[in-house]
C-alpha cells in the first residue's frame, strides 16, 4: 500500500489510474455476476478489469538483472502490463517511467 499511495495509484508504465483492490473485490462481492472475481486468477473466470486496474509492484529494474529488491526500485502498475514486461528492461521495452500520481487528483477510489 505504501508504494501505490507513493505513486498516487497511477501505472507508472503507461500513467493510467489504477482502484484499489479492496474496491474491485467489494464490487465483485456486491454484483458477482457481472463482475466476477476468481482467487487464481484465471481468465476465463475473472473480469478483465482486474488485469487493467488491479496495481500490483514492479521491480523497475528487473532482480534477474541486477535490480535491487527494495522501495527504491519498486513502481506501481497494472497486473496486465507487470506480466508483459517479465524480466524486460523499460528501455529495452522503450517504455517511459511517468511521474507518480497525486492523491489529491486521485486516491484508487480507496475513500
Amino acid at each position: 500500500m505504501d508504494v501505490f499511495t507513493r505513486d498516487g495509484f497511477i501505472d507508472r508504465y503507461s500513467g493510467q489510474k489504477l482502484v484499489f483492490p479492496g474496491t474491485l473485490r467489494l464490487l465483485s462481492w456486491l454484483v458477482p455476476e457481472a463482475f466476477p472475481f476468481q482467487s487464481n486468477w484465471k481468465s476465463d473466470s475473472c473480469h478483465f478489469a482486474y488485469y487493467e486496474l488491479f496495481p500490483t509492484i514492479d521491480h523497475r529494474v528487473p532482480v534477474s538483472r541486477g535490480g535491487a529488491d527494495h522501495f527504491d526500485n519498486w513502481v506501481t502498475t497494472s497486473m496486465l502490463r507487470n506480466a508483459a514486461k517479465t524480466n524486460f528492461t523499460v528501455e529495452e521495452l522503450a517504455w517511459t517511467v511517468h511521474a507518480p500520481g497525486r492523491l489529491e487528483d486521485w486516491d484508487g477510489l480507496t475513500g
